[in-house]
């Protein structure tokens, strides 16, 4: 039975489907190439392979079978797909063709990972792939091995009796996978590998044996990640592969989950390659993996996407597509792929207007791991990768990033859905977390204000979680996340990430109706946008029509349009489309015209030549009659107002002596003279119905019959019609509105399209002319508008003014727009006496409006007026400033030290700056000292050896004790990842030299992971310590360094006696007597010894705040200069202490 779902109905697909799932084992089933091959998600494939033999095409290829959250390649075994007919939809599928463990003895089961079948030299079929080595003591197993079979469906056996190529006989550290095999003229050559290392080697005719050892590709493989497709096409070899050099100026991909196909040239199979760019662009998957073959005249890229139902990274499946050439160049180009089926805008109508939003963030450029193309794509995986996400996840992550979401017209929203991800608990500083707090913002007149009434704000990151709040119009909405901190002080801050964000539009009480005009065969102008009511207010909503079809407007008439309107929820909208049919200002010119005639008898009527009622006899209605009989008369209208003429149907009345007449013709008036007309072959005279002559078309004020009479008889009409259409004398109007995003003040914040809309009376389309100030006029012809766009910052004036066919011209119309998208700057200046922090700001468009500072995290703005004072503390002051248009600038920054009045105690490693002898990319050094003694961590993966950690202070300090937590995420017996340093210790910089100096330390070193390891030593007086290891491992990635905490203590400094000492003179009896004075400033009572030339006195106990004076007789009358020395002695917290005090005193004669 052949199963071709494209043929089914839905009922029988459904059964045929459930068929298909529970018999793969048994029958092969057939596909329909509606890429995936297999869409229905019953079968999954990946790492396809392409091989034609004969009139068959066969696709190798993996099966994925990961659980729909495993985030694992679960890949047991690999089947096979084929056709006689790539377009003609049918392919045969071959499951489980090939397991691991059952064709390898040597293999262990699962990770059949991507491999290729060629055809070798002999005829037979050999089937590279790359397994798990069961024997293998490599921290790597993957080898590559080789099966053989008579046909490309198999069955398969061993052909090597083991692996070909792995770490084990290549001695080599790399990921042996992905070979690719090209047979070239009876010479085998095969190239593999994976992480960037691309290897190349030439086996031997028995397609198993090595020939020499492998060279390594670097050079001409751009980007080169894994699954190389080796190939040759008219003496030219190609390599394509999965590539990925993630950047946002990537030509390849934006994110280093993804990988794009690229491809390089040779002329020789082993190099050297010249890379010649991207072929295929990113697919659903994060993997990509390239097959290219020609068949039957025709080549195709095989590879494979996330695209079948419940596909994702894990479960992958095939597809296929043609590849074109360029033949005009040398050698020849792969043209980029054409995926199919071509990947339409969603326009189910729903509420959600996110997937119409530019998507931006505060982290930009966003780490290359994160897609923020990812936040509005509709889609949460149940097993997200990065790719799938917008996070933050860097070594500097602050305390706050916000989203935002940019609409090119205003939407009215009233509520938001929004999906976060963690890898970490909050409060550990690292990793990525769930926010600590967040809040939406909308943008109004140039200010970020929270939605009003918000239902609240959910941080968990277990549910998508729905905020409500009041209907607000705005172009711009921010979800500003606040990060989650540990307990250092100050914090770190784990990142943040975001699966999805929608935001939804409030549904409107009413659609505007949209009615427009078209000519016959013109495709109608439908509007961009359709009016939204929201009782007395309105927007304009973004509408994407059906495609309309040129029958529908081939003919005068009617039709409607359907159109999806973005956000709006209820359905679709209509359009209703008249088509003008020709000559759609053609008229019966009679019924504006004034009668007139030489004469009129008696009982007869004028008025009746353009009454509306025709007649040809009888009295029943009034007609018009010539006064007399015989001769020539005549019959007419005039207009005050020139038109234009170009036929006349004469209704002749008959009856009672008025006959028809014998002859007659038409005259015009044009300046005052009448002319007969021209163009006319016969005046036709019919009895009973019209009398109609055509003619060429004049201008003219007046018109008339000039009919001759017969004898003996009368003329007359019954009703005299003119046909033409009056002059298009009435200029259009023409509108300018301004599109841009708004800021305040009136000003706009980014580049400003001005639409010019032109609006005739007749004419739909007509020629517009836009000029920017005093720029030349720029003419659009045939055009209902035309545009503009306005980029630079300043004041514009946009004119514009519209002409239409008939040559009528618009007065000039104008508009002035004021642009300042360019941020303020902010400048901070630090007066290191004053401890104070002064800001400036400069801006040369709107002006300044204001500037705010915040202390220590740029959270809690305030506004600035006046030089911000600091505390004692160390501080990093944060700036920003806003100009008058609402732009913000970027932060600026001023850290303030630590103040030399100070104390210091305790743990004073926060206060230092660390740095290190080498930091891992996804590490930060600054962790070694946040306080926290969880989250973020210091280390040198992959390198090893000597590593050292400094701390350097701004100041001299004295520590006596330091500790270390280690960080470690490997046993010491697996030699691989981070672990504790085999040995390390403490040195500082010797103040005096400058020398680097061990401490003196008074215990051991430890290595725990758990609990800081202490080392007191003798105190030493520096500005820098460090830590100096050993690491465990000698080979790279066996074991690097790494920190998760870093403290050093301040030395306890010696209880402190307070006690001012002076000394004076005085004369008594003539005798000079020197005076010593103790004043006790401390907390607890002194004693103090005094040692004069004059003797020694000691005082004891004088209290705290007290004073003790005592007196020297020298006994004579001149007293030379000297010193008093005072030994003064406390007990301060159960300790004797002393301090001696050296006073001089001066001469004195009394």
């Amino acid at each position: 039975m052949v199963w071709k779902p494209r043929k089914l109905t839905s009922g029988i697909a459904a059964v045929a489907a459930g068929i298909l799932l529970a018999s793969l084992a048994q029958a092969p089933a057939m596909a329909a190439t509606e890429n995936p091959i297999i869409s229905d998600g019953s079968v999954y494939s990946a790492d396809p392979t392409l091989l034609a033999v004969d009139d068959t095409l066969y696709l190798h290829a993996g099966r994925d079978e990961a659980g729909p959250t495993t985030n694992d390649f679960i890949m047991n075994e690999w089947q096979a797909f084929s056709t006689t007919d790539v377009d003609g939809g049918s392919w045969e599928h071959h499951p489980s063709l090939m397991r691991p463990e059952a064709v390898f003895a040597w293999a262990t089961p699962g990770r059949a990972y991507a491999g290729q079948v060629v055809e070798g030299a002999d005829g037979r079929f050999y089937w590279y792939v790359p397994v798990h080595e069961a024997a293998s003591t490599a921290s790597d197993k993957f080898g590559i091995g080789v099966a053989v079979s008579d046909t490309p469906l198999g069955p398969w056996t061993d052909h090597a009796g083991g692996p070909i190529v792995s770490q084990r006989i290549l001695s080599n550290d790399a990921h042996n996978i992905d070979p690719t095999v090209l047979v070239d003229d009876g010479r085998v050559y095969m190239y593999w590998g994976s992480f960037g290392r691309l290897m190349a080697i030439e086996l031997q005719s028995d397609m198993k044996t090595l020939i020499g050892s492998p060279t390594s590709i670097s050079s001409g493989v751009t980007g080169f990640f894994e699954a190389a497709w080796l190939f040759e096409r008219n003496d030219t070899y190609y390599l394509a592969y999965a590539a990925n050099n993630a950047g946002p100026t990537s030509t390849c991909t934006p994110a280093n989950y993804h990988a794009c196909i690229a491809y390089s040239t040779a002329s020789s199979p082993m190099g050297p390659w010249t890379f010649r760019g991207r072929i295929l662009a990113p697919v659903s998957s994060t993997t990509s993996h390239p097959a290219i073959a020609e068949f039957q005249g025709e080549w195709y890229l095989a590879y494979h996407t996330a695209d079948a139902v419940g596909g994702n990274h894990f479960r992958r499946s095939v597809a296929i597509d043609h590849l074109e050439w360029d033949d005009t160049q040398t050698p020849a180009r792969i043209l980029p792929v054409t995926t199919t089926p071509i990947k339409e805008a969603d326009l189910t109508p729903r509420s959600n207007v996110a997937p119409w939003a530019t998507s931006s963030a505060s982290n930009e450029p966003i780490p290359t791991q994160y897609w923020i193309k990812a936040l509005n794509d509709e889609i949460i995986r149940p097993n997200p990768l990065p790719p799938d996400m917008w996070g933050s996840w860097t070594a500097n992550r602050p305390a706050q990033q916000w989203l935002q979401y940019t609409w090119d017209a205003p939407v009215r929203v009233e509520s938001a859905r929004i999906k976060f991800w963690r890898d970490a608990a909050p409060g550990t500083g690292n990793g990525v977390s769930n926010p600590s707090s967040w809040v939406l913002q909308y943008w109004d007149a140039g200010e970020w204000k929270d939605v009003p009434n918000a239902s609240g704000y959910p941080t968990s990151t277990t549910a998508v979680h729905e905020v409500t709040f009041d209907a607000v119009t705005t172009s711009r909405l921010r979800a500003v996340l606040n990060a989650s901190p540990n307990a250092a002080t100050p914090p770190s801050y784990s990142a943040l990430a975001v699966e999805e964000w929608e935001v939804h539009a409030a549904q409107p009480d009413s659609v505007g109706a949209v009615q427009i005009e078209t000519d016959k065969g013109i495709a109608p102008d439908l509007p961009e946008t359709v009016s939204l009511a929201y009782g007395e207010d309105t927007i304009d909503a973004p509408v994407r029509w059906d495609e309309v079809d040129p029958a529908d407007y081939a003919a005068a008439g009617t039709f409607t349009v359907s159109g999806f309107v973005e956000g709006y929820a209820a359905g679709t909208v209509s359009a209703s489309v008249t088509v003008r049919g020709d000559d759609q200002w053609r008229v019966n010119l009679a019924e504006a015209g004034a009668a007139t005639a030489d004469s009129t008898a008696a009982g007869s009527s004028l008025a009746a030549l353009n009454d509306g009622e025709i007649v040809y006899s009888g009295t029943a209605h009034p007609s018009w009659v010539s006064a007399t009989e015989g001769d020539t008369h005549w019959a007419g209208y005039t207009w005050d107002e020139t038109v234009l003429v170009d036929a006349v149907a004469a209704h002749f009345w008959t009856g009672a002596g008025t006959t028809l007449p014998e002859a007659w013709k038409v005259q015009t008036r044009t300046d005052g003279e009448w002319t007969d007309v021209a163009g006319v072959e016969e005046f036709p005279i019919r009895n009973g119905e019209p009398s109609t002559v055509s003619f060429e078309a004049v201008q003219a004020t007046g018109i008339r019959v000039v009919m001759t009479a017969a004898a003996s008889s009368t003329v007359g009409l019954g009703e005299l019609e003119v046909f033409g259409e009056t002059l298009d004398t009435t200029a259009p109007e023409v509108a300018l509105t301004a599109n841009g995003v708004a800021g305040a003040n009136g000003w706009f914040v980014s580049p400003v399209t001005v639409r010019a809309t032109a609006m005739d009376d007749r004419d739909l389309r007509t020629r517009i002319d836009l000029a920017v100030g005093e720029g030349e006029w720029q003419q659009n012809a045939n055009a209902r508008f035309a545009e503009t766009t306005v980029s630079t910052d300043g004041q514009h004036v946009v004119r514009a003014r519209a002409t239409d066919a008939a040559g009528n011209t618009s007065p000039e119309g104008s508009t002035t727009v004021r642009i300042d998208a360019t941020a303020p700057t902010v400048s901070g200046t630090l007066d290191v006496d004053a401890r104070t922090v002064s800001a400036a700001a400069a801006d040369a468009g709107s002006g300044v409006a204001s500037i705010e500072y915040a202390i220590d995290a740029p959270t809690g703005w305030a506004a600035y007026s006046a030089p911000v004072q600091i505390d004692d503390e160390r501080r990093t002051v944060y700036l920003r400033a806003k100009d008058a248009a609402g732009n913000v600038s970027s932060l600026a920054t001023v850290t303030v030290p630590l103040s030399p009045d100070a104390p210091l105690s305790g743990n004073i490693a926060p206060i230092a700056t660390a740095t290190a002898s080498y930091t891992s990319s996804w590490n930060s050094v600054t962790a070694v000292n946040d306080g926290a003694l969880t989250g973020a961590s210091w280390g040198t993966w992959p390198n090893v050896g000597e590593q050292w950690v400094q701390l350097e202070w701004d100041r001299i300090v004295t520590v006596d004790r330091a500790g270390i937590l280690f960080f470690r995420d490997s046993a010491d017996s697996a030699n691989v990842g981070v672990i504790p340093p085999r040995e390390w210790k403490l040195q500082y910089v010797d103040l005096s030299s400058g020398q680097w100096r061990d401490v003196e330390a008074s215990g051991a070193y430890g290595r725990s992971s758990t609990a800081i390891n202490e080392v007191a030593f003798a105190p030493v007086t520096t500005t820098k310590l460090r830590a100096v290891m050993q690491a465990w491992g000698a080979a790279s990635a066996g074991g690097s360094s790494g920190i998760l905490e870093f403290e050093a203590w301040a030395a306890e400094a010696a209880p402190a006696i307070d006690v001012d000492v002076t000394v004076s003179t005085r004369c008594v009896a003539s005798k000079v007597v020197l005076v010593t004075t103790a004043a006790n400033n401390g907390e607890t009572p002194v004693t103090v010894e005094l040692r004069t030339p004059y003797g020694t006195k000691t005082v004891t106990g004088i209290a705290a705040d007290a004073r003790s004076s005592n007196a020297f007789t020298t006994r004579t009358a001149t007293m030379a200069g000297g010193e008093v020395t005072a030994v003064v002695t406390a007990v301060v917290d159960g300790e004797t202490v002393t301090r001696e005090y050296v006073v001089p005193y001066d001469a004195r004669t009394c």
